[in-house]
């Protein structure tokens, strides 16, 4: 039975509701922590058969809720674009880590900074995992030096000097670069890695082999506007890693078809 009646009637029926969804388009399944705590803020019994990380096809029933209809309208009218949000960044990012397989398996899609949402970010760390990608944020990786800072040093040593007297023991020492000679300069003073930015996929495939070739224990990544028209390329590069910076764009709505229906009528079975 479908929504009829007006609306402040029904939120006033104690009858049990069902909202069903489905996806129109492909995604990969995400959130779930995200669900269970609208379901139990909610009162609202939650249906699922999926786990974190699967890909799901068309037209595919991905999730039930059931319980008093002005929980399903909070959910579906204050809550539902949150989740959608979440999935289709997942799928996002499970899309771009399945074009950089096809020419390089081991490398990590790594996401360095988390945009300010309005719920909880442990459900982003979530969806990042979901994907099969890394959050590796910076206030944990300590040892990157970026560009702007070594500047401030007297030359590249110092700067990797001091910062590892600084850092704890075991910590890398990754060294912003925009170009062959700092690379090479970073590494031959003890650098464990180098963070390339902003570059044409050719230009940071070369640095790579350059870089490869003199050093055999580094660490490459590269960060910069990395979306999915462009990041096959930069997954034939050579590098063990690309950095996201920035998750904004990934932002949207998935394609979710909904349904309500009344299941029951509480009123009438108690008569």
């Amino acid at each position: 039975m479908g929504i009829l009646q007006p609306m402040e009637s029904m939120i006033q029926d104690m009858d049990e509701w069902e909202l069903t969804i489905k996806n129109q388009a492909p995604i990969v399944f995400s959130g779930l922590s995200f669900l269970e705590d609208c379901s139990q803020d909610l009162d609202l019994d939650m249906t699922t058969a999926y786990t974190p990380g699967d890909f799901l096809v068309n037209e595919t029933e991905i999730l039930k809720m059931k319980g008093f209809l002005s929980s399903i309208i909070v959910f579906r009218e204050e809550l539902l674009n949150q989740w959608s949000n979440l999935l289709n960044i997942c799928t996002v990012l499970y899309r771009m880590k399945m074009a950089v397989g096809k020419n390089s398996l081991g490398m990590k899609i790594v996401v360095r900074n988390l945009p300010d949402m309005i719920y909880n970010t442990e459900y982003l760390n979530e969806t990042i995992e979901d994907a099969g990608c890394i959050f590796w944020p910076m206030s944990v990786t300590d040892g990157i030096i970026h560009k702007l800072i070594w500047k401030r040093y007297v030359d590249i040593k110092q700067a990797i000097d001091s910062y590892k007297k600084r850092l704890y023991p075991g910590m890398k020492i990754l060294l912003e670069c925009d170009n062959i000679s700092d690379s090479i300069e970073a590494m031959k003073n003890g650098a464990d890695g180098i963070i390339l930015r902003n570059m044409r996929e050719d230009i940071v495939a070369e640095i790579a082999k350059t870089i490869r070739e003199r050093f055999k224990k580094v660490y490459l990544e590269y960060r910069g506007d990395v979306r999915l028209s462009n990041i096959e390329g930069y997954g034939k590069s050579g590098i063990d890693a690309i950095g996201i910076d920035d998750m904004t764009y990934f932002f949207g709505s998935s394609n979710l078809k909904m349904e309500i229906n009344r299941i029951s009528n509480l009123n009438h079975e108690e008569q």
